[in-house]
């Protein structure tokens, strides 16, 4: 399947084939293969093309620029605007998330969140569920549940990063 994908979308860039198949069979592999990050590059390029993806990723360049200089709100317009050019990249709205957390706008940050986690490329490897925590880190007397619940699922599906804070965390309140 990565294969054919691979080659269906370089023919696509080349001008060399542009065929309803393609992008059946390319819904197809996403579906059989959702982590699968070849596949869902060539999905990208075969959907939307290059030029698309150029423009997203220049305005995701740009956000992470802001995002380096702590400007958090500019961050989030460039992030926003990559999103409204490819709506189901995984690291744009994560990226949003994030930079919404440090500028503590948590409960924006969160819905996001729960935005992706209904949408049908998220990548389940508890990347979600630890920035979901963090969302309630700040305050987590009064979280100390939600908190603990997130990062202990987040590192039931393997992200390192939860088993890190965890660990303090166990250490300090007792998760």
């Amino acid at each position: 399947w990565q294969k054919q994908m691979y080659f269906a979308s370089i023919f696509k860039t080349l001008k060399l084939s542009n065929t309803d198949r393609d992008s059946l069979y390319v819904e197809e592999a996403l579906k059989k293969f959702p982590n699968n990050r070849m596949i869902r590059i060539a999905h990208q390029s075969i959907i939307l093309g290059l030029d698309k993806i150029g423009s997203a990723n220049l305005f995701d360049q740009e956000a992470l620029k802001f995002y380096n200089e702590k400007d958090y709100e500019n961050a989030n317009k460039f992030w926003k605007k990559a999103i409204e050019i490819i709506p189901n990249d995984q690291a744009y709205y994560f990226n949003w998330a994030r930079s919404l957390t440090l500028n503590k706008n948590f409960s924006t940050s969160d819905s996001i969140l729960m935005e992706v986690k209904t949408k049908n490329f998220l990548i389940d490897n508890g990347e979600l569920e630890f920035l979901r925590a963090m969302n309630y880190i700040d305050n987590i007397s009064d979280n100390k549940f939600r908190v603990c619940n997130l990062l202990k699922e987040s590192k039931a599906k393997g992200f390192e990063a939860a088993e890190n804070v965890l660990r303090q965390l166990e250490q300090q309140i007792g998760c």
